[in-house]
């Protein structure tokens, strides 16, 4: 059992909608529903992109485009070894039947997870081990499996027993980038300058999004990451059979 006093949950919509404000504040431009066709080179160097309103001219890409960053490569004859993973969350009222405590937990016996959604509803989701669900990214089934909602409660259940007169709320389903080692890719690419790489979290993403931005910034302005050596993490990895080792389980970070 491992206990950490100072973790905690973000909503991610609100995260994200700060994140764009503070990014107009800053003067950046945000195109909204606008779809990356294609990015444009001359063999060797990012000459801009392509999207399904317009062509634009720049020297750096920075491809963030999570389940969507493989096919966005390959435009430019890049290959990442990302697949896409569909993934499947409940909600549950939980606030007059004696469930957890208002903790987040990560519970490896029961393979599951869950955290409070809000002052009186839990969330609650599969861990590993578990069969993963490769799909497109474009199209996959976004109603959650009857099957799966059955799982959940049965394990939940087992932890919490009083669970039994909880009330199926809400449920969820989204996708993972997931690599091979299932640490992401960061950094620049080689042979095509001015690409950068900076996606394939494998579900780890949201949580170190501060850190990887500066670590972006400090890759792309100064030339490589300082603060930490993110060299480790770059696409080369693959072809050099370098990949990272999971320190507990066998597909996490």
């Amino acid at each position: 059992m491992a206990y950490e006093p100072g973790s905690g949950y973000a909503d991610p919509r609100r995260s994200t909608y700060a994140y764009v404000r503070r990014f107009l504040d800053l003067g950046g431009e945000l195109k909204e529903l606008t779809e990356v066709k294609n990015l444009l080179t001359d063999g060797q160097h990012i000459t801009g992109i392509e999207t399904d309103g317009e062509t634009i001219s720049c020297e750096v890409v920075v491809n963030v485009a999570g389940p969507w960053a493989a096919r966005i490569a390959a435009t430019a004859g890049v290959d990442v070894p990302i697949q896409v993973t569909r993934e499947e969350e409940i909600i549950c009222e939980t606030s007059d039947v004696g469930g957890p405590p208002k903790l987040c937990f990560s519970d490896m016996a029961k393979a599951i997870y869950y955290r409070p959604e809000g002052t009186t509803r839990t969330l609650i989701g599969r861990g590993f081990p578990k069969d993963y669900q490769y799909v497109e990214p474009d199209g996959y089934n976004q109603e959650v499996d009857a099957p799966f909602i059955d799982e959940i409660t049965q394990r939940f259940r087992a932890r919490w027993p009083s669970f039994t007169s909880a009330l199926f709320i809400n449920s969820y389903t989204g996708l993972y980038d997931v690599t091979p080692d299932w640490h992401p890719i960061l950094g620049r690419v080689d042979n095509m300058s001015g690409l950068y790489l900076c996606a394939g979290f494998s579900g780890h993403g949201f949580k170190i999004a501060p850190s990887i931005g500066e670590l972006m910034t400090e890759e792309i302005v100064d030339g490589a990451a300082h603060s930490i050596d993110i060299s480790r993490f770059n696409l080369r990895r693959f072809e050099q059979g370098a990949l990272f080792t999971a320190a507990y389980g066998a597909n996490r970070a």
